[in-house]
């Protein structure tokens, strides 16, 4: 698992990430795989989602995660992790467990064992913003721990870890999320970070203070970048942050995080997981991912 560039062979490890899913969608595994080996990659990272009105994966069964695993292998490549969205439980005053969520992150984690990926990753409460009425964290914590709790399990008897992101209003920051993850901790022996460069600005915190706090459990890394916008009468943001930042995606390298300052804590600690590639699948793809890679040998 190297990534293949124009200088050569390194020796760190980058995954395709963002796009991926859409690749094999849209031109099936075989031409997505070209294309991820091609632009030198050395691993992939499937996204899905979870918990919606209809269970529609990529991959549409354990039979064909296999197969992709076979066609993945024969481009040099391997799947580094699967990414499935999810809300675990509903943010209001229900506290409902999403059951169908829940049964659907088990037929993804199949999937991934299929894929001979280790990490099952999954997020835990997607709503940006929360309403006023919203769950204060305390009482939120609980079920959600629970109900990933039963996720991990699950992943358990299949040899997966389960990792989760700083990621979202409620997960996020390194207070909040260092109270959930000692949770899951403490009911899970096979549980991991994956560390999001970019994520903790929904909470108004830089990424660096969140991989110094967490970075012995990093297992796997999102690299992204985003930019504030300034000008709100010309505002083209995507995201808003708790304090009221307006965020929006941009080319790695090109935005506001601190990716060297999250890069030497993860050289500090021996980081060895994969670097997947999170920015914008933009008309010169190829060139940001060749920036991207640059970026991080540069700085770890």
């Amino acid at each position: 698992m190297r990534a293949k560039h124009q200088k050569g062979v390194c020796t760190l490890l980058f995954s395709m990430y963002s796009g991926f899913f859409a690749l094999v969608r849209k031109y099936g595994i075989e031409q997505a795989a070209k294309t991820a080996a091609a632009l030198g990659f050395s691993s992939v990272e499937l996204f899905d989602k979870a918990g919606k009105e209809s269970f529609s994966p990529t991959l549409p069964n354990v039979q064909a995660a296999a197969r992709a695993r076979e066609v993945l292998h024969q481009h040099g490549l391997s799947v580094s992790c699967y990414s499935v969205a999810t809300t675990l439980v509903a943010p209001d005053s229900t506290l409902q467990k999403n059951a169908k969520a829940i049964d659907e992150l088990k037929a993804y984690a199949d999937m991934t064992a299929a894929l001979g990926a280790p990490y099952l990753h999954h997020t835990l409460v997607l709503k940006m913003p929360l309403p006023a009425d919203a769950p204060r964290f305390d009482e939120i914590l609980e079920p959600v721990a629970e109900a990933a709790a039963e996720v991990a399990h699950y992943c358990e008897g299949l040899g997966l870890t389960c990792l989760y992101e700083d990621q979202g209003m409620y997960f996020n920051g390194v207070e909040n999320f260092g109270r959930f993850f000692a949770e899951m901790q403490k009911r899970c022996p096979n549980v991991g970070v994956c560390g999001d460069m970019g994520n903790t600005l929904f909470v108004d915190e830089s990424p660096v203070p969140f991989f110094r706090a967490f970075a012995p459990h990093i297992k796997h890394v999102h690299v992204k970048d985003y930019r504030m916008i300034v000008d709100q009468q010309s505002n083209t943001a995507s995201l808003c942050s708790k304090g009221g930042t307006l965020l929006k995606d941009t080319v790695i390298g090109q935005g506001e995080i601190d990716i060297p300052g999250c890069l030497q804590i993860l050289r500090e600690h021996n980081y060895k997981g994969a670097f997947a590639l999170e920015d914008p699948f933009c008309e010169n793809y190829a060139d940001s991912v060749r920036a991207a890679f640059s970026l991080v040998e540069k700085h770890f």
